[in-house]
């Protein structure tokens, strides 16, 4: 079966995934066995560090959606939390907050023990695609569409940082197993890095950018000129590729509806065109 949206625990104990036709598959990986399968319809999953917690987000493009957690022993679902437009979750250390982003901007902090919110963090000016605890569980990292990394204080949400090196928006970020390098991957296939200074816990000296931004951007847009277009084939031939053309037309959005280069719009509004008359949720791309 067709897989998607992959995620390990911290722990390296737990792998679970959803498959193309519904559904949640729970794997223990030192037992090599199924663990759970949950019947939920998700857009994005997480796993906690021990593996014994499941955040799975889903929506409908921009709008209202719903974060819920799994108890991944017994399968049974301990939390529903509404936000608008949530973007992929990450549990701290100690599995105690679950940081939420948005596509509108604002990441929700939820507290699971008491099962309400904890903070909000407020402060990026786009859509915000990665959130990320450090692995003492003190601050929050967060990328967005704006070109931003903030960290923030997990305890009150107070802003401690802004790194602006990225060129492009940022949907992936990593931390150093001691918390003193965060590694930050965007649309354009830069990577950024930094590293805290000798007495400091929290990354703020940049170390590197790799590749260069500039050089990138162009064979990134031939890159999903072509995949959309193989997307595209695909659905007259096949209607289930249908979720893969919005998710793949999801991000290409995201990335050039803002570009600087003309010829970038011009095809991303051709290749929207065709994917209407394809798809039944015209709606979907307008």
């Amino acid at each position: 079966d067709q897989l998607d949206n992959l995620t390990l625990s911290g722990d390296g104990s737990t792998l679970a995934f959803g498959l193309a036709d519904g559904g949640i598959e729970i794997r223990d990986l030192l037992a090599d066995k199924v663990r759970q399968r949950i019947p939920d319809q998700l857009r994005y999953c997480a796993l906690s560090m021990d593996g014994r917690r499941l955040a799975t987000a889903s929506f409908f493009y921009v709008g209202e959606g719903e974060v819920r957690v799994y108890d991944t022993v017994s399968g049974s679902e301990t939390h529903s939390i509404t936000v608008e437009s949530p973007q992929p979750a990450a549990f701290s250390p100690d599995t105690a907050l679950l940081a939420i982003p948005t596509a509108k901007g604002p990441i929700v902090v939820w507290d699971l023990a008491r099962d309400k919110l904890h903070t909000e963090l407020v402060g990026h000016t786009g859509g915000v695609w990665a959130a990320l605890f450090s692995p003492d569980g003190q601050t929050i990292a967060t990328g967005s569409h704006d070109h931003t990394v903030r960290l923030w204080d997990a305890n009150t949400g107070e802003l401690r940082l802004t790194l602006t090196e990225p060129a492009e928006s940022v949907v992936s970020l990593a931390f150093s197993s001691n918390g003193r390098t965060l590694a930050a991957g965007c649309t354009n296939g830069q990577v950024v890095v930094w590293r805290a200074a000798a007495n400091d816990q929290v990354p703020s000296g940049l170390v590197r950018e790799m590749p260069d931004s500039e050089s990138l951007r162009e064979a990134y847009a031939v890159a999903w000129t072509d995949y959309l277009q193989t997307a595209i084939e695909r659905v007259k031939k096949e209607p289930r590729a249908r979720a893969l053309l919005a998710d793949l037309y999801h991000e290409w959005a995201w990335s050039f509806a803002s570009s600087d280069d003309a010829d970038e719009r011009r095809e991303a509004v051709r290749l929207a065109e065709n994917a209407v008359e394809i798809l039944p949720m015209g709606n979907y791309f307008r």
